[in-house]
């Protein structure tokens, strides 16, 4: 039996505007080795019946609803704990990917083996070019800017004061994640900066500088800007997290068990 090659995860949330040209640019990908994993946080719109009209048609796709509303951290880190891709794509209900973003991927998964994670860059898709919207990094974007215009300082120390990563544009080894992630911090910090602020420590980021996806900015997007971490009380709280985070791996914990804990 083939391995599966990618796990894709998908958090959608009153989503129903955009969702059917995200999955469809994930559809068209030109590598066709990868499951798709739909989570609706307790959608109120016609985001669940819009993505199980795909899972119909495409038996890659699989649906699931969250018996009660998770949030964006939570949904993202606890439904990618227990998967069975080799590789853990996550991925926003708003963007569009270009079509060779996962045969890119694995090109350079296969020729760096050295490396856990993978991040990609990409760029600004704007709804309404009469509006000012603000980027990931809280700059002012138009239509087609890069949105990393260099190339980012990925050092423990550099993310410990700002977050350099965006979630729907990692791609991190399951095993990795299921052995070094266990457990959900409290600290005021996303998924996505969690996520590589623990791969700088226990192994290497890789930067690929290719548009890899159109990442859109509308008056409902839900991306918390990347702000720099000037509180002491802030980094006294993600270091506290990852010193919980690290004894959790000495005693062999992991996050699946909370996991269960959210579905009780």
């Amino acid at each position: 039996m083939k391995l599966l090659k990618f796990t894709i995860i998908m958090c959608i949330k009153d989503g129903e505007k955009y969702i059917n040209e995200q999955i469809e640019s994930i559809i068209n990908q030109d590598f066709k080795n990868w499951e798709l994993i739909i989570i609706d946080d307790c959608s109120v719109d016609n985001s669940l019946q819009i993505a199980h009209k795909y899972r119909e048609l495409d038996n890659r796709i699989l649906v699931k609803r969250n018996p009660r509303k998770l949030g964006v951290i939570n949904n993202f880190l606890i439904n990618s704990s227990n998967q069975n891709g080799e590789w853990i794509v996550f991925c926003d209900q708003d963007d569009i990917w270009k079509f060779n973003k996962l045969s890119c991927l694995n090109f350079y998964i296969e020729n760096n083996p050295e490396f856990n994670l993978f991040l990609h860059n990409g760029s600004y898709l704007v709804s309404d070019k009469k509006k000012i919207y603000l980027g990931a990094f809280g700059e002012v974007v138009i239509n087609n800017k890069k949105v990393y215009e260099h190339i980012p300082n990925l050092r423990f120390i550099n993310l410990l004061f700002r977050n350099q990563a965006i979630g729907c544009f990692i791609c991190i080894k399951r095993e990795f994640f299921q052995k070094f992630i266990t457990l959900i911090p409290k600290a005021n910090i996303y998924h996505d900066h969690w996520i590589v602020l623990i791969s700088s420590i226990y192994s290497k980021i890789f930067f690929i500088n290719q548009d890899l996806i159109s990442y859109r900015r509308h008056e409902k997007t839900n991306t918390k800007t990347n702000k720099f971490l000037n509180k002491i009380s802030d980094r006294f709280l993600i270091v506290f997290s990852l010193l919980l985070n690290h004894f959790n791996l000495i005693k062999g914990k992991d996050l699946k068990v909370l996991k269960e804990d959210f579905n009780k």
